[in-house]
């Protein structure tokens, strides 16, 4: 878990423009670490004030060696608070965790697959409850085109951000466009008996190609580490 520490010591003179610059960049859950209530020998002593983290990334400070307090210097990375605010704002744009964006492919496609193989129009009693409880719109041909249309994106998303953040391999992104197609083809377009060849063998594929995209991305993160 990727979660954002705030690290100062009272009475640092810097620390409100830096913790003003976390909110101006939009990072609003942030853990607030006081050095002067840790105590003797806290790893979390040992970062200049005030230091920013994420996990246990430095994104803004500097290591020190001791428990003496310090304070930050740090204007060869960041010159101005311009430039400290739109790094701040990267920093903001992933916390969310790798794990959960490698699998909003395979959620997307998941999804896609429920509503046109357990289409809920096709289910009486659900109907009649939707029907019941003032919800029955949603059971219209055009919501539900809607929603897996929504579904389709959100999968071709999960891939184009592993494509352009992780592996570089583009085949999986390819391949989830040509069976998003293919599955929207087969649930709203009618070819006879083929239908069914083209809308399980897209919700096949596209399954699979989620599987192989989160493989390539744990491969990619392994050899990092390597």
């Amino acid at each position: 878990m990727n979660e954002i520490t705030f690290i100062y010591f009272e009475g640092c003179p810097e620390a409100k423009n830096v913790r003003v610059a976390l909110l101006n960049a939009g990072v609003f859950d942030f853990k607030v670490v006081i050095q002067d209530q840790l105590l003797k020998g806290d790893p979390l002593k040992k970062f200049s004030s005030p230091s920013v983290l994420k996990g246990q990334e430095l994104i803004y400070g500097i290591r020190t060696d001791g428990d003496i307090a310090s304070c930050t210097f740090d204007f060869i990375n960041f010159v101005d608070e311009t430039s400290l605010v739109k790094r701040f704002k990267e920093l903001n744009d992933s916390t969310l965790p790798e794990v959960n964006r490698s699998l909003t492919s395979i959620i997307g496609s998941g999804l896609a697959s429920l509503i046109v193989l357990k289409c809920p129009a096709c289910i009486p009693g659900i109907v009649a409850f939707l029907s019941a409880i003032g919800l029955g719109f949603i059971i219209t041909p055009t919501v539900l085109k809607s929603v897996l249309v929504s579904m389709l994106l959100i999968t071709l998303s999960g891939l184009l951000y592993s494509y352009s953040k992780s592996h570089r391999i583009i085949y999986p992104l390819i391949l989830g466009a040509i069976f998003s197609i293919g599955l929207y083809i087969g649930r709203f377009h009618y070819f006879g008996s083929i239908n069914y060849v083209i809308t399980y063998g897209a919700v096949a594929g596209l399954i699979m190609t989620s599987l192989w995209d989160l493989k390539l991305k744990s491969q990619k993160k392994c050899s990092a580490c390597a």
